[in-house]
């Protein structure tokens, strides 16, 4: 019995030592492959602003932050956004302009497919309306910070020929923007440019 220990025991440090060697190499073999850089770009849609004001949505963002691998990266993305409907008033357009800064993190899957989710405030004016379309009755909101949530989905066109990942992304954003009881959401869809 006690024959046994003496074997059992250097076996156990034996195994030990080549799994933390095959993880360490992993581990290096994912830094030189995928090393932390400047996460950047740039991206712009067209959709519609729906929930409690309907009508139509461009979106102007940014993103700066961190890739940290090629898998997962953090960055600020401030936005523009411009939400329109038309009122009955001799065909004039209502409009409402705010400014977000959110905080998020996101996924990228390959090269050509990515997941992103966060979260912060907008900043600025707001139509929050009781109806839509022509007899829409809206209250505008100015100098409003609000909370708001934002999630994106992606399919990046990798642009060959340049060593750093660069890529045209071709994305849906969804921005929800909370007041007490009421939500506006805007959906957008357009292409941009990214580092990532």
């Amino acid at each position: 019995m006690k024959s046994k220990n003496h074997y059992i025991l250097p076996f156990a440090c034996l195994l030990t030592l080549l799994a933390s060697a095959s993880t360490a190499d992993a581990q290096r073999a994912l830094h030189a492959n995928a090393p932390t850089r400047a996460r950047i770009g740039l991206e712009a849609g067209l959709g519609a602003a729906l929930g409690d004001t309907k009508g139509g949505a461009f979106l102007l963002g940014g993103q700066l932050g961190v890739q940290a691998n090629d898998l997962f990266a953090i960055y600020w993305k401030p936005n523009l956004v411009v939400d329109g409907w038309a009122t009955d008033i001799d065909d004039q357009l209502d409009v409402f302009v705010f400014g977000s800064q959110l905080a998020m993190l996101d996924f990228t899957f390959g090269r050509v497919f990515q997941i992103g989710v966060g979260g912060g405030v907008d900043i600025g004016k707001f139509g929050v309306c009781s109806d839509t379309g022509r007899d829409a009755e809206c209250d505008m909101r100015t100098k409003e910070v609000r909370p708001a949530a934002e999630g994106r989905v992606a399919l990046i066109i990798p642009l060959p020929g340049i060593r750093a990942r660069w890529g045209i992304p071709i994305t849906f954003t969804a921005h929800t923007t909370f007041f007490s009881g009421r939500q506006i959401h805007t959906l957008v869809a357009g292409p941009g440019l990214l580092r990532f």
